[in-house]
């Protein structure tokens, strides 16, 4: 028997199982491919671990010179806060994408960090969607005016859809007024289906925290694939089950990830992923003197020195949010001595430097920035002792998250435990060496963000603001710089104001 007639009986064999046991094959079944690079979390452009553009722009257009399907994703997490963005709310940062062209990118709670408004306007300068899935205005119930609920992006005949979620604490983390964030998995399942109407053959959902029922809608073939920019996220690993949760950890790295699929075989995707370094990139010539442009005009601004520091002291992420911070005691003593309040309580995430300063470092204005780049205002509130205790319970419930909802204080020595559940860490609280009175009526100078309920503090809403002497909103960095310039010299100390027993064992 020739070969072509072995090969025609094999067949006719085959057919006939497949006939007998009730399989049937898609008559034009076609396996289909597509690439997608995702990158986030990049909103300091001098920094080439938080804002490697130049190198991304040859990453990405490397990955598209490609043959097939590629899509470039940006998970946002980079409007706000640093330096530049103080100044133009973002618009750099969108400026610097477009030259690279994403094809969509997602709006994490970062985006807000100027408000509602500044971010419409940087959907209007963007040249590419940005997607915010569960985020209505409630004046009028529609989607936050330039934003796009999901899109559809189309390459090679592949068609990939595109959710973005954000998390439910944005709207009083951040004092969102205009906004209202809807429930996570009901608005993926509104979205997915509306994209699978429209022709969605893959859709990936970015998201900025963590939400439980991913694992569910995935398997229920409702979403096929998962992204996320978040350090407090675990990574997955190729080995592991979490092969369609993906989690970019390091902001100086991006995802590469490839999904095949059969083109008439529903829930039939397939996702093989990796993790490279912008480092083995060279930057893109274009780009780097579009980004440096931006550095030159910063340092222009602000590469003016300020005082001595004469004592060494940081800013780390960890220093600030966990315990007493010699750096956080300055800024409370200058708001004390600023207001004549009689205590000083501040969140500690309006402190964003996340750097080390030596003794003989000059502090200039680009450091100041760094460190303060939110325009906080400065506001005294008259509030009972019982609202001040219930304040460090919020305080110290985050502990291990590093949280800036974590108290800095001034005038106050607060003892702690952190080995013990989450709201019952408070020990004691003292003013003036005698505990707070619980009925007593205190001045106590903060932030118009803890006044206004960020953060989940009621307390101090709750008591009476006191006027300011010419109407206006004092700015928190605006008086630690000229108490710097009077005194042309920063010495910084600490004098356990925040004592965690925990620590101390």
């Amino acid at each position: 028997m020739s070969s072509k007639a072995r090969t025609t009986n094999m067949r006719h064999l085959l057919a006939l199982c497949l006939i007998v046991f009730g399989i049937h094959l898609p008559a034009h079944a076609v396996e289909k491919r597509l690439s997608i690079l995702y990158a986030a979390d990049m909103p300091v452009i001098s920094k080439e671990t938080k804002g490697g553009y130049p190198r991304l722009a040859t990453a990405v257009s490397q990955h598209r010179a490609q043959s097939g399907a590629n899509f470039f994703l940006f998970g946002g997490n980079s409007l706000g806060p640093s330096s530049l963005s103080l100044f133009d709310s973002g618009s750099h940062i969108i400026d610097l994408l477009n030259s690279i062209e994403p094809d969509a990118m997602g709006v994490t709670k970062r985006e807000y960090s100027y408000f509602e408004e500044e971010l419409s306007l940087r959907a209007y300068e963007a040249a590419f969607p940005l997607v915010a899935s569960n985020i209505i205005d409630p004046r009028d119930g529609e989607i936050q005016d330039g934003l796009t609920q999901g899109v559809i992006i189309e390459s090679h005949d592949a068609k990939l859809g595109v959710i973005a979620i954000i998390g439910p604490n944005a709207a009083h983390e951040y004092l969102l007024q205009h906004i209202q964030i809807l429930e996570e998995e009901s608005s993926i399942r509104r979205t997915a289906s509306l994209l699978r109407i429209q022709g969605a053959e893959v859709i990936v959902v970015l998201h900025d925290s963590q939400i439980p029922s991913l694992t569910a809608l995935i398997a229920q073939g409702i979403v096929d694939l998962s992204i996320t920019k978040n350090q407090f996220f675990q990574p997955a690993s190729p080995e592991s089950n979490s092969q369609r949760i993906l989690t970019l950890v390091k902001p100086d790295r991006f995802l590469k990830i490839d999904i095949s699929w059969d083109s008439e075989i529903a829930n039939s995707s397939r996702v093989d992923w990796r993790v490279e370094e912008l480092a083995k990139f060279v930057a893109e010539p274009e780009m780097t003197k579009q980004r440096n442009d931006y550095i030159n005009r910063l340092d222009r601004l602000l590469d003016l020195p300020v005082a001595r520091i004469t004592t060494p002291f940081d800013t780390l992420r960890k220093t600030v949010r966990t315990g007493e911070s010699s750096f956080a005691n300055y800024i409370a003593d200058t708001m004390l001595n600023y207001t004549k309040a009689q205590i000083a309580i501040f969140n500690s995430g309006i402190i964003r430097g996340n750097q080390e300063y030596s003794a003989g470092h000059i502090f200039t204005r680009k450091d100041l920035v760094k460190e303060l780049p939110f325009r906080t205002g400065l506001v005294v509130v008259k509030i009972q002792g019982q609202q001040i205790l219930d304040s460090f319970n919020n305080s110290f419930s985050q502990l291990k998250e590093s949280k800036g909802k974590f108290l800095q204080v001034g005038n106050l020595e607060v003892v702690y435990d952190s080995s013990l559940p989450r709201h019952s860490r408070l020990k004691s609280v003292k003013y003036m060496n005698q505990p707070i009175d619980p009925e007593r009526v205190y001045s106590v100078a903060t932030t118009d963000y803890l006044f206004n309920g960020g953060d989940n503090y009621t307390q101090f809403a709750s008591g009476t603001l006191e006027p300011s002497d010419n109407g206006t909103t004092t700015m928190i960095a605006d008086i630690v710089l000229q108490r710097m310039l009077k005194e042309q010299t920063v010495t910084v100390s600490k004098s356990n104001r925040l004592v965690d027993l925990n620590e101390s064992r």
